[in-house]
């Protein structure tokens, strides 16, 4: 995307204005792939928009093995993908063992979001950022 990269992606999907598009190739490979068996991975960003599912069912080797907190971006650019609330509630909680959560809900130590609750954010368009956790949270450092 020339006149706004922040909206770039590996497809095209509707954007709030009228936008300048510049089609370039890129290299695309799983995190399994790219980070070593061996690597510790406490956090994972993602950010890809709506391509969030294709990155987690690339990494679910990785995720399985060192169980980080993800942080991630779920809205209605994933329909481009073909990609559901369904799908991708579904690859966190029963695949990868992980439960999802608002970032303030998860760190005022409150409970999960159900699956009707995920996607109810959805439907209702309220938030898009979600973190996946694995059930048991680290422990707060003191000051």
């Amino acid at each position: 995307m020339v006149t706004d990269p922040a909206y770039s992606g590996l497809l095209q999907r509707g954007y709030p204005k009228r936008e300048v598009v510049r089609q370039i190739r890129v290299r695309v490979d799983r995190l399994d792939n790219i980070i070593p068996q061996d690597a510790p991975v406490a956090l994972i960003k993602i950010d890809v928009e709506g391509g969030e599912y294709g990155v987690l069912a690339g990494g679910v080797r990785t995720i399985r093995r060192t169980r980080p907190v993800i942080i991630f971006e779920h809205g209605a650019s994933s329909r481009k993908y073909g990609v559901t609330s369904e799908m991708i509630y579904r690859l966190l909680t029963r695949t990868l063992g992980l439960r999802v959560s608002l970032m303030s809900c998860w760190l005022a130590g409150e409970p999960p979001l159900t699956r009707e609750q995920f996607l109810e954010q959805y439907r209702a368009g309220r938030n898009w950022y979600f973190i996946a956790h694995p059930v048991s949270r680290p422990a707060r450092h003191r000051r």
